[in-house]
């Protein structure tokens, strides 16, 4: 039973019970020589007796709220399962925070706006990093699929690919080979490095990763970057009671944005709270996954400060699919609780298919030019030949004449 429901049922056993006062003046009433006996239903015993109820009201609806199959607080900390899969939610994290901003540079770069005619906002710009991390996390209840094996590239020792799916449902592969260095065991604890390469659709960043014990806790470190000025940094660290990670994105060797992942379970289904710190700017958004009407879609409840102004609402999420164009998009629907109207937003979404199909029609049209001036050359070089065949003949005749 939540808070607004307890208040709303006592309020209602207050007012059955407690008497409204009455006025005596309109009664004419004159005041009794007599001593006066206390007997009957006074008002004393009347608010007695409904003191008595609201007590003993409040004590059932108390013990009904801490019985054990009702728990006053069901959210837990999410668990991981071992080392593979910490290292693939950093792994899959800094990528998906990593190829946003490096595409939100390159269309600054090239003066690309967003799809939608309206300004964006601050709250909407600090959201948009995390979408795809969280679209790819929470609509899975399993986890990653991970597949460890040798890495079939010479200058690496391993590889790990792991599987996670997106809103609408697509699967999402990660391939990351690597090489384990500085690896030490004691006993049940051991620590490690990493260095290697993350491919991720059409891209592939560098990456590093360590494992070490601090003051005899687990913490978890990893790097994504495209270069030494251009990244995306985790840490994390095992608690029992939270399970968080800490972020850092470096731009042109800037430090623009750090925030704090907080998973968690609540009635079995995941929940991400973001906390982002931006110089002055700061805000949290809590992302769930839910379906609606048959569409999956990200809810999220968000409050922020950000350039003196205070924010507060909801979002829902939706990926939107542009059958001409097949490509698609986000659709973003804020719900301000100081706006009576809600607003849209729609801005272009990562698609790693797009970007391999792209990649496969510019080799296709790199082998078809190669094709083409390979029978050119070919041409060419028959017609030489044909040329010197002619020329051949005609001296072997007029020797001959």
């Amino acid at each position: 039973m939540r808070k607004n429901e307890i208040k709303k049922v006592l309020k209602q056993e207050i007012e059955r019970h407690v008497p409204e006062q009455l006025d005596l003046s309109k009664f004419n009433l004159k005041p009794s020589e007599k001593p006066v006996k206390a007997h009957g239903f006074s008002i004393q015993r009347k608010f007695g007796f409904a003191l008595a109820s609201f007590m003993v009201v409040f004590v059932v609806i108390f013990s009904f709220l801490l019985q054990p199959n009702q728990p006053t607080n069901p959210t837990q900390p999410y668990t991981f399962s071992g080392d593979n899969q910490v290292v693939s939610f950093s792994a899959m994290s800094t990528a998906a925070i990593l190829s946003h901003t490096e595409t939100q540079n390159l269309l600054t770069s090239v003066s690309v706006q967003r799809l939608n005619t309206i300004p964006t906002n601050p709250v909407i710009d600090h959201v948009l990093p995390y979408l795809e991390l969280a679209e790819r996390f929470l609509n899975d209840d399993n986890g990653f699929m991970i597949v460890e094996s040798e890495s079939e590239l010479a200058e690496y020792a391993y590889k790990t690919e792991f599987k996670t799916s997106d809103l609408t449902r697509s699967v999402i592969t990660y391939v990351m080979h690597y090489n384990m260095i500085n690896e030490e065991i004691d006993g049940d604890e051991s620590s490690y490095d990493i260095e290697g390469i993350l491919i991720y659709g059409s891209k592939t960043y560098d990456v590093f990763g360590s494992k070490e014990f601090e003051e005899n806790e687990e913490k978890y470190s990893f790097k994504s970057s495209i270069d030494e000025q251009n990244y995306v940094s985790t840490s994390y660290k095992e608690e029992k009671d939270e399970t968080k990670f800490s972020f850092k994105v470096v731009v042109n060797g800037k430090v623009v944005e750090e925030s704090v992942i907080e998973i968690e379970t609540d009635n079995n289904e995941k929940e991400i709270t973001l906390e982002f710190v931006d110089g002055n700017n700061y805000g949290t958004y809590t992302f769930e996954y839910e379906v609606v009407d048959g569409n999956s879609l990200l809810a999220i409840e968000f409050e922020s400060f950000i350039d003196g102004i205070e924010r507060s609402g909801e979002i829902e999420v939706y990926v939107i699919f542009d059958e001409i164009t097949q490509t698609s998009s986000y659709r973003l629907i804020v719900d301000e609780d100081d706006d009576e109207d809600e607003y849209e937003y729609e801005v272009r979404r990562e698609n790693d298919e797009d970007d391999e199909e792209d990649d496969e029609e510019e080799d296709e049209e790199d082998e078809d030019e190669e094709d083409t001036e390979d029978d050119e050359t070919e041409d060419e070089d028959e017609e030489d030949d044909d040329e010197e065949d002619t020329n051949g003949e005609s001296e072997y005749i007029s020797l001959n004449v």
